[in-house]
């Protein structure tokens, strides 16, 4: 065992690092931790240390946690997170009220990267509030999978760090909002309700890429509200759209121009553009039904004319 050990520790420096890297972090500090001052240094100038917690044993990890960069919570737990003060990535699969409680700087005041499953509070207005009020300053990605609708409050502040944006239901009111107070953002993805598009504010120059996604939206309201979405944004350089129906007018979109004159009239910079088309439910596919989403592919290719990369992305659910 002393063999091996000596073995180890000729190394150089950079290279037990990169070993580092691919061990877990409790079995890694189990293994070296108050072995000699040497790797005593290595552990704690390690950098991403990255621990994944499936149950409430943290508090057995007392000589590492205050080195975790990145937790990732997998579980519904009641965690402290009095414990993990010093972690700048806080991946949860789902938010109690219990942990909600806890999001604010005193806490966690080195959050940049922020990832949440289910928001399964009372209030998901709260973590909104608390996003955009900047109880975390250094907040650089915020990602939210739940299908929850943001309510613009007049007291939302300027987020001039935030850089990527995930979130659920907004309609252009609360688009053109978070433009304004978001004007780093470089990445923004969101579901968006039908509303009303009479809306003036300055353009976003900063956004490169954007998500959009309807569900069984109102078809006359529809090209307007993509109109008024890339107005404010002439900078994009890739956009992804995605439809999801129920019910699907098919005659519409055998005459669609697939946003390419929307996309002419404001999107000169644009590289990519994916158009995600889903139908839910869809009954009695016969050849007839397959020509003419065959056709639906053929207009888009011919739309869009290579002026840039596009892709059609059919999904035919029975």
């Amino acid at each position: 065992m002393n063999n091996k050990y000596s073995q180890l520790e000729m190394l150089p420096n950079e290279t037990l690092i990169e070993i580092f890297q691919y061990l877990d972090i409790e079995k890694l500090f189990q293994a070296f931790d108050n072995l000699n001052f040497r790797f005593n240094k290595l552990l704690r100038t390690l950098n991403n240390l990255v621990y994944c917690l499936w149950d409430d044993n943290y508090i057995k990890m007392n000589n590492f946690i205050s080195y975790i960069d990145v937790l990732s919570i997998n579980c519904r737990i009641n965690i402290n997170f009095n414990h993990f003060t010093n972690i700048r990535c806080l991946k949860l699969i789902s938010l109690t009220d219990e942990l909600l409680v806890q999001l604010k700087t005193s806490i966690l005041p080195c959050i940049e990267y922020l990832f949440i499953k289910q928001l399964n509070c009372h209030s998901p207005d709260i973590f909104y509030d608390k996003i955009f009020t900047n109880t975390f300053p250094h907040l650089k990605s915020c990602y939210v999978c739940h299908k929850s609708k943001i309510i613009v409050k007049e007291w939302f502040v300027c987020l001039s760090v935030l850089c990527n944006l995930k979130v659920g239901i907004i309609n252009l009111s609360t688009y053109v909002t978070i433009l304004s107070k978001c004007p780093n953002l470089n990445i923004f993805k969101f579901q968006l309700e039908s509303s009303e598009t009479s809306i003036v504010d300055k353009p976003h120059v900063n956004l490169k890429q954007m998500t959009i996604k309807f569900e069984d939206i109102n078809l006359l309201k529809y090209d307007s509200m993509i109109n008024t979405c890339l107005s404010y944004v002439s900078n994009l350089e890739r956009l992804s759209i995605y439809q999801d129906f129920f019910k699907v007018n098919i005659l519409h979109y055998l005459t669609t121009d697939w946003h390419a004159s929307s996309i002419t009239n404001y999107l000169s910079l644009l590289r990519r553009f994916d158009y995600y088309f889903k139908v839910w439910y869809l009954i009695g596919i016969d050849t007839q039904v397959i020509n003419t989403f065959d056709e639906m592919k053929r207009n888009f290719k011919s739309s869009h004319n290579d002026r840039y990369q596009s892709k059609f992305h059919l999904n035919l659910t029975c």
